[in-house]
């Protein structure tokens, strides 16, 4: 990731911890989120099965996304 801390809207810079398994694959990312008006934040999101085929389904009453997200 090479990066000391992760720019967050609103928020002062967010330091994070990056955990790979043993093949370099990244299994999990922590963010911590420190608020100017309180308490700290810490998100953590965890990543596995990589290399694995995965079906995606829209949540319920999902709408389009704007087309800025699209590649062109």
């Amino acid at each position: 990731m090479g990066a000391p801390s992760i720019v967050s809207i609103g928020i002062r810079l967010s330091p994070f911890t990056i955990t790979t398994d043993d093949q370099g694959w990244v299994t999990s990312i922590k963010v911590e989120l420190s608020p100017s008006d309180g308490p700290k934040l810490t998100m953590t999101t965890t990543i596995k099965d990589h290399g694995k085929s995965l079906k995606i389904n829209p949540p319920a009453r999902a709408g389009e996304a704007a087309d800025f997200y699209y590649r062109k």
